[in-house]
C-alpha cells in the first residue's frame, strides 16, 4: 500500500467520522474544563468567604475522585 494518493483536480480527502469528532471534543474540553474549575472555585469562595476552606475542599478532590475506603 502506498502512502500517497493521486487525486484528479477538484477532489480532496478530509478526515471524518470518529476521528474528527474526537479532535473537536478535545479542543472543546481544553476550554470547558478550566472554566468549570474556575467557576466552582469562585462559587466555593462566595459560599465560605475564606481561602483556606476553599483550599481544603479543593485539596480533598483527588481523594474523593479515588473513592473512599472502608
Amino acid at each position: 500500500m502506498t502512502d500517497t494518493v493521486t487525486l484528479p483536480p477538484g477532489y480532496s480527502i478530509t478526515w471524518a467520522g470518529q476521528y474528527a469528532f474526537i479532535q473537536r471534543m478535545q479542543d472543546r474540553l481544553t476550554l470547558v474544563v478550566p472554566a468549570t474549575f474556575l467557576i466552582i472555585t469562585l462559587m466555593l469562595f462566595m459560599a465560605f468567604s475564606r481561602v483556606t476552606e476553599v483550599a481544603i475542599i479543593l485539596a480533598a478532590l483527588p481523594v474523593a475522585l479515588a473513592g473512599g475506603s472502608g
